[in-house]
């Protein structure tokens, strides 16, 4: 069955920062803080967001920090060709795959070490018919990543404008409608990650 995993709902929009999975949703600045660094657990997935592609391949050595602390990045969540969220600055795709290098950042390669993460932009609406729907773009993935942004101040989700509406109510009622579709899982990023990796890592990038 193909599966789609929606990460838990991020809050607030994509910060150029490093996300440490197993710590707690900290983002660290800057990235040379050793503390956090060295408190990492070793077996967890390192997340970095809001990743530029052409600085792709400087995630694949590790982070060097003060006192021999090091961070090594795992999974990229985010794409986007330049800096900043304006018109066309994004990748918009979604989906997981390992990107082959910085200048062809779409293209899977089974043999890299870095799993790229695309968070997309889907409104509420737009989702759940994805959800419902299994696009044939799907093919025979297993696990497809989807996520979904949801400012905290006005809850309301980002780049939707889908005519769904938003407010804690209607995200509330959402989710417990995809809850209730058994090829849907809510998962964090390095959860998702480690799901398409134990169903075979089929490449599962989808552009919007």
């Amino acid at each position: 069955m193909k599966r789609l995993v929606l990460a838990a709902m991020i809050i607030a929009v994509v910060a150029v920062a490093a996300i440490i999975n197993g710590v707690g949703a900290g983002a660290f600045f800057p990235a040379n803080n050793a503390a956090v660094m060295k408190a990492a657990p070793g077996r967890s997935f390192g997340v970095a967001s809001g990743v530029l592609t052409g600085e792709l391949d400087s995630f694949r050595t590790p982070i060097q920090g003060r006192d021999g602390a090091t961070w090594q990045a795992r999974v990229l969540w985010g794409f986007a060709f330049r800096p900043g969220h304006g018109p066309g600055a994004d990748d918009r795709a979604i989906g997981l795959w390992r990107p082959k290098s910085a200048a062809e950042h779409a293209v899977h390669d089974p043999a890299g070490t870095l799993i790229a993460y695309g968070s997309g932009h889907l409104g509420l609406a737009e989702l759940e018919r994805f959800a419902r729907e299994k696009p044939s773009s799907v093919r025979d993935a297993k696990v497809v990543g989807v996520s979904v942004m949801v400012a905290p101040r006005t809850l309301r989700t980002v780049g939707a404008g889908d005519g769904m509406g938003d407010g804690l109510e209607i995200l509330e009622a959402w989710a417990a409608r995809l809850a209730a579709q058994p090829q849907v899982r809510w998962a964090t990023i390095a959860e998702t990650a480690g799901a398409w990796l134990a169903q075979g890592a089929i490449p599962s990038r989808i552009k919007l």
